[in-house]
């Protein structure tokens, strides 16, 4: 049976997350061969991603400027997932694109134009 699947990229440059892209796929298998595929797209992908602004709610916090909505540091992405909340941060682009209740997924942070792969992990969405 064929399920909706999506590759998706934190855009980072400065250890800033500035932008999220996203590609979705509908594909049958395991999930282990839906991921393998999903990996094996990630260069191409990120040049045909959709785009989404980081949402609002998230504010960039400085010590030269006021908190500057729209913008996370990658460390702070990081510190939302050891708490297993760091697929909030894609709310809207799942909204967008119409995922199910708990979407498999592909995460690729891309670091100044090129993708890092610092593993493996396997979540799900809370609703």
């Amino acid at each position: 049976m064929k399920e909706r699947i999506f590759n998706l990229f934190l855009i980072i440059s400065d250890d800033i997350i500035r932008e999220i892209g996203a590609v979705c796929y509908e594909q049958s298998g395991s999930d282990a061969q839906k991921l393998v595929f999903l990996q094996s797209k990630v260069i191409e992908d990120l040049e045909k991603a959709k785009r989404y602004p980081v949402p609002n709610r998230y504010v960039l916090i400085s010590e030269k400027k006021p908190g500057i909505p729209g913008l996370i540091r990658y460390k702070s992405y990081l510190d939302l997932a050891i708490t297993g909340d760091q697929l909030e941060f894609f709310e809207e682009v799942f909204a967008d694109l119409k995922a199910p209740q708990n979407p498999l997924m592909c995460i690729t942070p891309i670091v100044d134009g090129k993708p890092l792969i610092d593993g493996y992990a396997s979540v799900s969405v809370k609703k």
